[in-house]
Formats: C-alpha cells, sequence, structure tokens
C-alpha cells in the first residue's frame, strides 16, 4: 500500500507555487521526461483556501444532481462502466497513475453505489497500436499492459444511491456470464489445441 500512495505523499509536501510551475513544464515538450497534460490537470487541481474547498464542495453536490437528474431521464436503474483503463497493474503501478481514477471517482464523489466484477481477459493483441503522445504516464501505461496480457478486465457496475441491491444483483448476474462463457473458451480452446 505505501508504494501505490507515494506518489501522493511526495506531492502533498510540494509548495503549491511549486505545483503550479510544474503544471506549466508538463504541458510543453521541452522536458520529454516531464510532458504528460494530463497529469498536469490533476496536479493543479483542488483547493488553496478553504474559500476554494467551499465552492468545490458545492460543484459535487451540482454533480451529483445533475448525475441523478440523467438517470431518471434515461429511466435507468445502473450502469456499467470500465473501472481503470487498462487491466490489473501491477500492485505499485496505480498509485502512479493517477489520472486513471477518471471512471470511479465520479462515482466515489457523488456516493453512487459501486462495484467491480472481473469480465474477460486481456489478449494483448492491440498493444502495439496504443499511442502514447509522448506522454510520459501513457507510455508507463503502455509498459503496464505489456505485463497485464491474460490478466482480468474489471467492468464498474453503478447504481442509485441507497440501491446497493441493484448493483450487488447485476454484479452477480454478470460474473455468472463471465464464468460461463470463459469456461467454455477454455473447453472450446482445449479441444482446438489438443485435435491437431
Amino acid at each position: 500500500m505505501a508504494q501505490a500512495m507515494t506518489l501522493t505523499h511526495v506531492v502533498s509536501y510540494i509548495p503549491n507555487c511549486v505545483q503550479r510551475w510544474a503544471t506549466r513544464l508538463m504541458t510543453t515538450k521541452w522536458f520529454p521526461f516531464l510532458y504528460s497534460p494530463r497529469t498536469s490537470v490533476m496536479v493543479g487541481a483542488g483547493a488553496i483556501s478553504t474559500a476554494e474547498l467551499w465552492e468545490a464542495e458545492g460543484g459535487k453536490n451540482e454533480m451529483t444532481d445533475e448525475l441523478l437528474a440523467e438517470f431518471k431521464r434515461c429511466e435507468i436503474d445502473a450502469v456499467l462502466c470500465p473501472v481503470f483503463p487498462f487491466p490489473a497493474p501491477p500492485v505499485d503501478a496505480p498509485g502512479m497513475l493517477p489520472q486513471a481514477v477518471v471512471y470511479s471517482i465520479a462515482w466515489n464523489l457523488s456516493d453512487f453505489p459501486a462495484g467491480t466484477v472481473p469480465f474477460g481477459r486481456e489478449s494483448g493483441k492491440n498493444i502495439q497500436e496504443f499511442d502514447d503522445e509522448g506522454d510520459v504516464v501513457l507510455k508507463m501505461s503502455k509498459k503496464n499492459l505489456k505485463e497485464s496480457v491474460g490478466a482480468p478486465i474489471g467492468v464498474q457496475v453503478v447504481g442509485l444511491p441507497h440501491r446497493e441491491e441493484t448493483v450487488l444483483r447485476l454484479m452477480v448476474e454478470l460474473e455468472k456470464f463471465s464464468y460461463k462463457h470463459y469456461s467454455a473458451y477454455k473447453v472450446n480452446n482445449y479441444f482446438t489445441n489438443h485435435s491437431k
């Protein structure tokens, strides 16, 4: 766990003025080892004063209201979405890739119940086509993806507040479907490989 929190711990000691300066450096290609526009957004975000913190809290409440209104408008009880941009990263990788929380942070902030279930495995077929755009974080992601071939891919199930039973039921159904499908896939592969 300590390895996963290393980046957060280090950044918490950096003065705000230095963080703001670093965000500018991350958006230029002058220093390729720092170039990461996505990271610059996260490093430059956050409240500095109490007033900014309360303003951010108000924005969080507005976001929650908008999400609830959208669920109601679309007449849906749950949403399936990714958990992470890539499957099963090494233990120390998530802490070094704070941008990866993009798929789960909104649900955590708005108190929507969410759960994760494995649904398939990483084949590794399209790794070479992954464009890292020169971004340091995307390069690290690509490297981790190569190490994740065969690892499970998680699917996130998100439901309405106070409807945890809906999320749990969907997770059970997805797990049953995935297990049945993956077991059939393994049996088919076994007979295909051993009939030659």
